[in-house]
């Protein structure tokens, strides 16, 4: 193919991503429309061998756009702009924001002087020189318009440390920026309140900034945020990465940024960006107050991750302990060493149920051979996806590398595995029915002999008595039931050997892998596969997370993921998911509240939380335009109802009607 063809082609590509984007919006403008503006505007950078080359490239052709001006801060992405694609580009990723709120862009160049005379040197001196091009670019334009003071934030970057919130804020803004412009996708914001609460904390001391007009900023930095949410969307609208992390076990004693913070949210009425707060059992009643106040709103926000189980887990699996103490999530809740860590943990799903479908031809005496096979064909499962994940080849990255710690001490691209964490993490599905199919299994094949393994598959499949056979295999579903002790102990057995066989393969870079009970692919990775013996239909989605069957108590699914194990590279994310109805709140909340932190304290790895009632998701159905604003929490992120696809959006309203029955 020749070069032109070749650009041709990626120019086509791009104009079909942001059309697809586009069409998911419900409220959307005439499609005709949007694809002649999209031929007219779309401009691609074909990628070359010198990654700062193209990045500097990209720069150039990066307009300035007064759209991009607020009142406190400046902020545009051009969505027809795009860097051409001929591998994997980075995502999932959170970089190193404090080094450029602690340095300056020529002190960074300085240093980068002290890097090994080699091509990466040069490399990234390209890059620090375009990225100052660029803000010299943007301070100009803002000065012609007469917008002082955000000119004074860019100059700012280029000459010293940020002195202010409002300067530490305006670079995350910047970067991230880059970062999208770029081709990245799901780009994390950082541990927000420990990077900004020292200049937040100065600027009050001082009287530079009040405590309401900081609240306006970060309302501000917000709506910024979720402005181009429908651009930054990966595979469903919502679906962003762009978590601002709270809390921490190091970040106890700092807690005024943080409630402001958490005030802001008690009234933003946008899915973006979301909240994550890592909770340890230190954590002030304040805070505990706050966040349940957060939660009752009802965006999906925060998912609560526990320090006292994660912190733990992070270093048995390699972490040091220092850079285990700045973890943050890759996107949705896969722990992630921010601004160190390049690791891609959601490059593959494993699917529990599988080894179930390959074994139930097979013919097996007793239920202790089920298992042997099932070990068997787990393993071969799991071989194939680190295979599969070791060929996947990724973009150079120059920008990124500049951005990650680690690519400046190695002297290497972060593609080249010069981060100093450089794993791959693999989401898993199907655990909740594979233990549900494997515990009919035992009971009805082998202890009662009702049917042989071969009948069973048979009945599952019948066309005309196969719907009653899997309603009666589902009332038996012992997955969150904390009272079944020798399937938590069956669970605990299956993830220990799938760790084990993780453990003995490395990536491409040399690096772990790890897995977790938790993927956005429940519903993706359902929709061809087979019937099941837990009663699942064929197509039917595979559950959510950790979560219950219909008619489980919280306190029977909470006090069981509590007695999981989550070590020895078990940490890719692990969620309990769960509902709630607003009336149940409003009427029992301090026992509410007190459940859900008293299950942190037992030690689940990570919750998140919807508030909603079933009848309102119904009328959203009908009459979508009635209930544009409502937001429920999907995966690891929430988004507006209306802009689902009705197969996700009909999972929420049987799960909510499901908590409904139980707690009516």
């Amino acid at each position: 193919m020749n070069w032109r063809n070749f650009r041709f082609i990626q120019y086509l590509k791009h104009i079909k991503k942001l059309y697809q984007k586009h069409q998911r919006l419900f409220e959307r403008e005439n499609d005709l429309l949007f694809l002649c503006k999209a031929f007219l505007k779309t401009r691609i950078v074909m990628r070359s061998d010198d990654a700062a080359k193209d990045f500097q490239n990209l720069c150039q052709k990066a307009s300035f756009h007064k759209q991009g001006c607020y009142q406190y801060f400046y902020y545009y992405i051009n969505p027809y702009l795009s860097l051409s694609q001929r591998h994997h580009v980075f995502s999932n990723i959170t970089i190193a924001y404090e080094k450029f709120i602690q340095n300056s862009f020529q002190a960074l160049l300085a240093e980068g002087e002290n890097l090994p005379n080699t091509s990466f040197k040069k490399q990234q001196n390209c890059v620090l020189l375009a990225i100052m091009t660029q803000i010299e670019t943007i301070s100009t334009k803002l000065h012609a318009m007469q917008r002082f003071d955000l000119q004074q934030l860019f100059a700012e970057m280029v000459q010293g440390e940020a002195r202010h919130l409002q300067d530490g804020m305006q670079r995350i803004l910047f970067l991230n920026q880059m970062l999208w412009q770029s081709g990245h996708e799901l780009v994390g914001l950082g541990r927000f309140d420990a990077l900004l609460f020292q200049l937040y904390e100065q600027d009050l001391q001082t009287g530079y900034i009040t405590e309401e007009k900081a609240k306006s900023m970060l309302l501000e930095f917000c709506h910024i945020l979720h402005q181009d949410y429908w651009f930054k969307s990966s595979e469903l609208l919502g679906d962003t990465g762009q978590i601002l992390i709270l809390g921490g076990k190091d970040l106890q004693a700092n807690t005024a940024f943080t409630k402001l913070i958490l005030q802001v949210f008690e009234k933003y009425d946008k899915p973006e960006p979301k909240l994550l707060y890592r909770y340890t059992q230190t954590c002030p009643n304040v805070i505990k107050e706050q966040i349940f106040r957060v939660l009752k709103k009802g965006n999906g926000s925060p998912l609560l991750s526990n320090d006292d189980v994660i912190l733990t887990c992070l270093q048995q699996a390699g972490i040091a302990q220092v850079d285990a103490l700045h973890y943050g999530t890759s996107a949705c809740w896969e722990p992630l060493l921010i601004g160190k860590d390049s690791s891609q943990n959601n490059t593959s799903i494993l699917n529990f149920l599988v080894p179930i479908v390959k074994l139930m031809n097979d013919d097996l005496l007793t239920i202790e051979e089920v298992y042997q096979r099932y070990f068997s064909y787990l393993k071969e499962e799991i071989l194939r996806i680190c295979q599969a994940s070791k060929a996947l080849v990724y973009e150079k990255d120059a920008f990124l590398s500049l951005c990650i710690d680690g690519c400046w001490q190695s002297v290497k691209d972060v593609a080249e595995g010069g981060a100093c964490y450089h794993n791959t993490g693999i989401t898993t599905v199907a655990m909740g029915n594979a233990i549900n199919a494997l515990f009919n299994i035992e009971e009805f094949v082998y202890k009662k002999k009702l049917f042989t393994l071969a009948q069973l598959q048979m009945y599952l499949e019948d066309a005309e008595y196969g719907e009653q056979f899997r309603y009666f295999l589902q009332q038996k579903g012992v997955f969150g039931d904390d009272e079944q002790k020798t399937m938590i102990s069956r669970i605990n057995q299956i993830t220990a050997y799938a760790a084990q066989v993780f453990a003995e393969e490395k990536n491409q870079w040399g690096g772990h892998f790890v897995f977790g009970l938790s993927s956005p692919g429940y519903v993706s990775s359902a929709a061809t596969f087979p019937a099941t013996a837990d009663g699942r239909a064929y197509g039917e989605p595979f559950m959510t997370h950790i979560s219950g069957i219909a008619g489980r108590a919280y306190t029977s699914l909470l006090n069981f993921a509590a007695k999981l194990h989550y070590d020895h590279g078990r940490c890719n994310g692990n969620v309990v998911d769960i509902m709630m109805n607003p009336q149940l709140l409003n009427n029992f909340e301090d026992k509410c509240r007190t459940l859900l932190f008293c299950a942190l304290d037992q030690g689940i790895f990570q919750l998140q939380m919807n508030v909603l009632q079933k009848d309102v998701l119904l009328d959203a159905q009908q009459h979508p335009k009635k209930h544009a604003d409502l937001i429920v929490r999907v995966w690891g992120f929430s988004a507006y109802f209306i802009d689902l696809p009705k197969s996700y959006q009909d999972i929420v309203i049987r799960r909510c009607e499901e908590y409904e029955t139980v707690y009516h």
